[in-house]
């Protein structure tokens, strides 16, 4: 019996029957190079073209221009919101840790606030500013009016009310006079220096 030489021929590894190899080894590895080197060129090339924006050199970020930002805590509750709207006037709040508003910075068409909030988020303290009269505005636990100071265009006024937000003393000057007046638990006037 004799070998066929036909099945020695299918015996082979498939790499070996193939007569035809287009590239070797050094020609795969120099066109990998080439490629490297064209896409190097085209990177240092747009980098040169179109440098990075201004907002984005070095560990600075610039100007950012938008019309509302929120930063958030780690928990992704809101710790501050910036905003710039028509209707309701530029603002700022700030949240405590609980979550609730601790201060608010507002800038409307009618003047500036300032309210500072106790732990539940009511606003404490007040200061308003606008064309007629500057204010500020202490409140009690309560939430109720404890001092009030006026100063405006016609006359100035201190206010210091009672646990019931009724008036108890108020000093006032106006053009005309000074006056202070001391009232009873519901509001009348007890004593009244002119």
């Amino acid at each position: 019996m004799g070998v066929n030489p036909k099945r020695l021929l299918a015996l082979r590894p498939i790499h070996s029957r193939s007569k035809k190899n287009p590239m070797n080894h050094k020609q795969k590895a120099f066109y990998t190079a080439l490629g490297a080197v064209i896409m190097l060129v085209g990177m240092g090339f747009g980098a040169i073209i179109c440098p990075p924006l201004i907002a984005q050199r070095g560990n600075v970020l610039g100007d950012i221009q938008c019309t509302g930002l929120t930063v958030v805590d780690m928990s992704g509750e809101p710790a501050i919101i910036l905003r710039a709207d028509e209707a309701l006037g530029n603002g700022v709040v700030l949240h405590n840790p609980a979550g609730t508003p601790a201060l608010l910075l507002v800038a409307d068409e009618t003047g500036n606030s300032v309210a500072v909030a106790d732990k539940s988020g009511e606003p404490a303290v007040l200061l308003r500013t606008n064309a007629v009269a500057n204010r500020v505005i202490v409140r009690n636990p309560s939430g109720r009016d404890g001092v009030r100071l006026s100063a405006g265009k016609v006359a100035n006024r201190v206010t210091v009310s009672n646990l019931e937000e009724i008036t108890a003393v108020q000093l006032y000057a106006d053009e005309i006079s000074n006056r202070v007046t001391v009232h009873n638990q519901v509001g009348i006037i007890r004593w009244e220096a002119p």
